[in-house]
This record gives C-alpha cells, structure tokens and sequence, in this order.
C-alpha cells in the first residue's frame, strides 16, 4: 500500500516513515498539514492510506481530513489519526470530518499494525466491490442497448399520419416499453406500458411483453391471430389483446410485478382510434386553438392483477389537426421544487401549448418543460410520450 504520512515532529515522522517502510509499504512524508495536502492534489489516486497528526502548525488533521475525504471521490481512503487526544467529543468531530480510526500517542506499534491491517481489508474489499459494480454497469449498459433496439428506429410512413415519441429511462434500463407497427394496410397498433417497480426485474418484464405483441409474420400473435383461410389473419381488438396480457402475466408469476398499459388500433382509412386502457393514464387530445382535453378511456385494474379483470375498448373518431397523446405516469407525476406533481391538467395545458410546433418539436418541448419544472430531484420514474397526428 501506498501511505502518505503527515507528522510536524520530524523525529516521530522519521520513526514512522521506516516503520512503515518495513512493514512493506511504500511512503510518502509530509512536515504539517499544508504539505501532505498538496502532495494529495498531486497523487490522489496512488494513496490507500493517510496518517495524520492531529495538531500541527497550519492545517491540522482535521482539516486535512477533511479536504482528503471529499476529495478521494468514490475510491475509498483509508485515514488514521494520531493523537494524544481522550475527549469523547473531539473524536465524534473527528468522525464526523471522516477519520476511520485513532491510534493515540505514544504510538503503539502492534496497534498501529493491526489498525493497518484493518483499513487493508477494507481497501481490498472496496476494490473488489468497484470491480464489480464496474462489470454491472456494463452489464447494464448493454442491457440498455438492447431495450433500445426493440424501440421504434423510425416512424411508420403513412400518408395522411405523423408519429413521434420521446423516451426517456430514469436509470439503465426502463419499465417503460412503447412501439408503433403495422398490422395490415389500414391497422397500425400503438401502445404504451409502464411496468410496477424499477430496475432490472421491471425492465425485464418491459420487454418480455414488447416481444409477445409483436406480429409475426405467417404465425399466430396476441396482435395478429392466424386463421387457417385467407386472408389468414385476424387483428386482435384492443381488449382482447390487453385480456391475453393479464391472463398470460399474473403478477404471482412475475414477482409480484403488474403493468399499466394503453393500448391503440388505429384504423387509417377510417380515422378511428380504438382503445383499451388498463390502469394507465388517460390518453390527452390537442386541437389548434383549444384547451387540451383529457379523454375519459374508462379503464379496469392495471393488467396482471386480478385474472378476471374485464376490459372495455372506447372508439374516437380522428379530425384533421388531431393529435393524440399516450404517455406513463412518470410525467404527470414528476414533483416541481415544491413538492407538487406536474398533473394531468398542466400536462395537457403544456401539450396545447406546444400544438403549433411541428409534432416532433411538440413533444421535445413537452418532455423539456417537464424536466425543467422538475430537475434532477423531481423525476425518479422512466418517461415516455408518443404521439399521433392527423395533420
């Protein structure tokens, strides 16, 4: 180990530098405070350890306790100090500066050794965690890349139709899944879902239920069912998709874990949106120079909650100019500085307000208003907005 050594008294620095010397360990010695803090700034990352004298001319050992440990980032260093010291609350400010241990003068070497050992185990343990915590990040960043790649890439190209999205995971991986995709020549199926909970499990789940919704071409799906005679397929109704979803999933078998989803046929040559909506928000429609509108999808428990849970679908017609609005609760219930949620009302008052953007630029600015009202502490959930137009 490498330790850097701070004692103003140049004999006991002396005696403590060949100690530790024998014991094996490579030295570096400080005459006070101010010297053993600029020889840190200049090779934070070679020490391990840090001795220190607590009084010493200049900056004593508090002080330099202190500048080490907020310093050190998120390598741990291991910092003793020495001291002929027996107040009970000079060592609680001591602690509270971030002190590991105290070895009190006269030194006791066999304490000081064993004090060493001590703060080794700690250093290698940190280590190991930092190595692993390493790999888990890369695990997790490619786990992320993964659910990235089932997302949309691109907008289906359909006249008389635009579609945008934004996605935004609060840690790695989301909970939050979404896809828009073509059924046949008239039927595009959109939907959102939002998985209880966070983390890996959530995700997991997340995408295990993106990839049973999606059509596979020749075979039978909870979107597009097969039919032995042409045109040998049948598109599933919105409900019926989101009761296959809460039969296949229980939330006993999936850790306790359910999902909110709202799910979206849309029928091109007819404008009409069909929906089913389980537990999920209620999806907002914006009109040029009106009020955004919540629209009531009434809507049974969230799926995988109760396995004789009934689903309703509501139909709306589209107008030009329409823009309709799927998104998860993490926006609505992002916290502002005091404490409140954004809300349903602000979130459809934001929307409305940004109809005169493109709609891709609508939903930027949406998302961008939400983070900006929020900040960093506000928004502890994945974020997911995507949009439909008739422009």
């Amino acid at each position: 180990m490498k330790i850097l050594i701070a004692e103003d008294d140049r004999v006991s620095r002396r005696l403590l530098q060949r100690m530790l010397e024998g014991w094996g360990h490579e030295v570096a010695a400080a005459a006070d405070g101010t010297e053993a803090w600029d020889l840190f700034k200049d090779h934070r990352d070679d020490f391990q350890f840090v001795i220190s004298d607590w009084e010493m001319p200049g900056m004593d050992g508090i002080e330099l306790v202190r500048r080490v440990r907020q310093d050190c980032g998120e390598r741990y260093v291991y910092i003793i100090l020495l001291t002929a010291k027996t107040e009970r609350a000079e060592f609680l400010e001591a602690m509270e500066a971030g002190a590991d241990e105290f070895v009190t003068k006269p030194l006791d070497h066999a304490e000081l050794h064993v004090r060493l050992r001590v703060g080794e185990r700690l250093i290698n343990l940190e280590r190991k965690l930092a190595h692993q915590n390493e790999v888990l990040c890369a695990d997790l960043k490619a786990a992320a890349a993964v659910q990235m790649s089932l997302l949309p890439q691109s907008a289906p190209k359909i006249e008389g139709y635009n579609f945008a999205w934004q996605f935004i995971p609060s840690q790695y991986v989301a909970g939050d899944i979404f896809n828009i995709q073509r059924l046949d020549e008239h039927s595009v199926g959109l939907y959102v879902i939002d998985v209880s909970g966070h983390g890996v499990p959530a995700a997991m789940l997340s995408v295990t239920l993106s990839r049973v919704l999606v059509p596979t071409p020749g075979q039978g799906s909870l979107v597009k069912r097969w039919l032995p005679t042409a045109p040998h397929y049948e598109i599933a109704s919105p409900s019926q998709v989101v009761s296959d979803l809460n039969e296949r999933f229980p939330m006993e078998t999936q850790n306790n874990l359910y999902h909110t989803i709202l799910y979206a046929l849309l029928n091109t040559r007819d404008r009409t949106l069909r929906l089913t909506r389980a537990g999920h928000p209620n999806p907002i429609q914006t009109r040029a120079g009106q009020a955004g509108e919540i629209l009531e999808i009434p809507g049974g428990l969230p799926a995988g909650m109760l396995r004789e849970a009934e689903y309703t679908e509501t139909e709306i017609s589209l107008e030009p100019g329409d823009r309709i609005f799927l998104y998860s609760d993490g926006l609505n219930e992002s916290l502002d500085e005091h404490g409140e949620m954004f809300g349903f009302e602000r979130l459809a008052a934001t929307l409305a307000d940004n109809h005169s953007l493109p709609l891709g630029e609508a939903v930027r600015a949406t998302l961008e208003t939400i983070r900006s009202v929020a900040g960093d502490e506000g928004i502890d959930d994945d974020l997911t907005l995507l949009a439909i137009e008739v422009p």
